[in-house]
């Protein structure tokens, strides 16, 4: 072999090795990447009564006496018993009446 040859294959060699490393390195750095980039993500978020909730929130329930929370996209609520209001015969919920007498002097 000539001098030149050598020479030529050891530049080969060099570039092949530096070519291949590159793609090593970028395979790895997509894999972790990739694994990583999951536990970024923004968790769900849920809808209810035209509002929207964050991941783990709390908030009042429609009824008024239970509260529901925010569980991966689901909105999960209490059973509680709740009073019923008395309603009027517009289907409107009466006001409650106060016995408001001022004080006799």
């Amino acid at each position: 072999m000539k001098n030149g040859d050598t020479t030529k294959n050891t530049e080969f060699g060099y570039t092949l090795a530096i070519t291949l490393g590159t793609i090593v390195i970028g395979l790895v750095s997509y894999i972790l990447y990739t694994g990583n980039i999951s536990k970024l993500r923004e968790a769900p978020r849920c809808e209810y009564n035209g509002w929207a909730y964050a991941d783990k929130e709390t908030y009042d329930s429609i009824d008024g006496c239970n509260t529901c929370f925010c569980h991966t996209g689901q909105t999960v609520c209490t059973q509680k018993e709740c009073d019923i209001p008395e309603l009027c015969d517009d289907g409107t919920i009466c006001p409650i009446e106060e016995n408001l007498e001022s004080p006799t002097p």
